[in-house]
């Protein structure tokens, strides 16, 4: 695979967790969290349903925030929609978002006969909001819309897609597509690929406005039985930091770390093992940069990670060497004598909470400036205290899924180091 130089991709390789952020892709929460109910939250993967218009206005705080700091925020639901406006990406999209519904041959020929008619950002709205029987300007004659409640869903809804980190991530030359773990988040991935493949923003045809670069790594590969963004971190130049775990698997990440090493696009992969009890979690929810040589902790479970070296070898193998400490492997690949690491809590009970309500899942925006959901009193108070700055947001009901801003937005732009 032939991978394109900074100056082709009109950026600098995405090798840096703090570089001051330039552009994001996020997603404004909307009807799609409307479709939780008490019956079907554990499906889509939360734990509470969630005060849907406090949301939207945390999330608008949020992206204001952003802006105020001058980076560039795409909305992922207005791509998505620019790009369905293309014949191609729409028939992919269709086909596959009808596939995974399962409605028997009647019934998907008629709902697909209706979202063809829709514009892009209509069709887009569905895709992400889902379709229940009642949103239906027809009456279907199909044994499945008998036996159906007007209530009961066509096309299920994507709720989690405000967490964009996780089914893509800029990784050096190139974006990773996830291959996500449950069920209620893998046609998320399909609506990343369809933005990065047809939409112009992510095509060499507009200078100035173009993020080119290739999908260097996606469901299409071998080995990718699960890997998702919020379980990478890119910490330095040719460095990638990979947990493997109930989202991400091992096997996932050498595959991955095979193919940075072929095509010369990182040096070192340090692949972290999640344990039984943060199995449903990713590492950026325990473990996030937030300036050169400091890091936010839930150390209580941090601490005890086994880590391994992956690096190349002769023959394309790859060479693999337990490492001591996670922390002391971090600080080697980025080239400093140890590490900051500022704790969520004040002890073992404060730890557990902050983390829980997004306490380790910072979003950087530059070196020691970083925003951080405000409910998460004790962490921010010591980061402050340290001289990070701390752009506080409400997240009351956005952290209601388990995860924080690192979570709530895929960079696709930072300034090198």
């Amino acid at each position: 695979m032939s991978f394109p130089s900074a100056e082709q991709t009109q950026l600098s390789p995405m090798w840096s967790e703090i570089g001051e952020l330039q552009r994001v892709l996020v997603h404004r929460p909307g009807r799609e969290l409307e479709r939780i109910t008490p019956r079907n939250r554990e499906e889509l993967l939360f734990d509470d349903i969630l005060w849907v218009e406090r949301a939207q206005e945390e999330h608008d705080a949020f992206t204001e925030v952003l802006d105020e700091q001058g980076v560039k925020v795409d909305e992922l639901q207005t791509l998505l929609g620019e790009a369905l406006d293309v014949p191609a990406a729409r028939e992919t999209v269709l086909a596959s978002t009808l596939r995974a519904a399962t409605l028997g041959p009647r019934l998907e020929y008629e709902v697909g006969a209706w979202l063809e008619s829709l514009p892009g950002n209509e069709l887009a709205q569905w895709c992400i909001g889902g379709v229940a029987f009642a949103d239906l300007p027809f009456a279907s004659s199909s044994f499945t819309a008998h036996t159906a409640g007007l209530d009961d869903l066509v096309i299920p809804p994507l709720p989690n897609s405000y967490y964009a980190r996780d089914p893509s991530t800029w990784v050096g030359p190139g974006v990773v597509l996830s291959a996500m773990a449950h069920r209620a988040r893998r046609r998320e991935v399909l609506h990343l690929e369809t933005i990065y493949r047809h939409h112009p923003r992510f095509l060499a045809v507009s200078p100035g406005e173009t993020i080119a670069g290739p999908i260097i790594f996606g469901e299409d590969r071998p080995g990718t039985a699960g890997v998702e963004g919020g379980d990478l971190l890119a910490i330095a130049p040719g460095v990638l930091v990979a947990a493997c775990g109930g989202r991400t698997r091992s096997g996932t990440v050498e595959a991955l770390a095979a193919e940075l090493f072929a095509a010369g696009a990182a040096k070192e992969v340090l692949a972290v093992q999640l344990p039984g009890r943060g199995g449903e979690v990713h590492l950026d929810t325990v473990f996030s940069q937030i300036d050169h040589d400091a890091f936010v902790v839930y150390a209580d479970l941090v601490e005890r990670l086994p880590t391994y070296a992956l690096r190349p070898a002769k023959g394309g193998r790859i060479e693999v060497d337990h490492e001591e400490h996670l922390f002391s492997a971090v600080a080697r690949a980025m080239e400093v004598d140890s590490l900051r690491l500022y704790d969520t809590g004040d002890d073992a009970l404060s730890s557990e909470r902050e983390q829980w309500s997004g306490g380790s899942n910072v979003l950087a925006l530059a070196p020691g400036v970083v925003v951080a959901y405000e409910r998460n009193v004790r962490s921010i108070a010591r980061l402050r205290e340290a001289g990070i700055e701390v752009l506080a947001i409400p997240g009351s009901e956005l952290g209601r899924g388990r995860g924080g801003p690192r979570c709530m937005c895929c960079p696709l732009a930072r300034s090198a180091l």
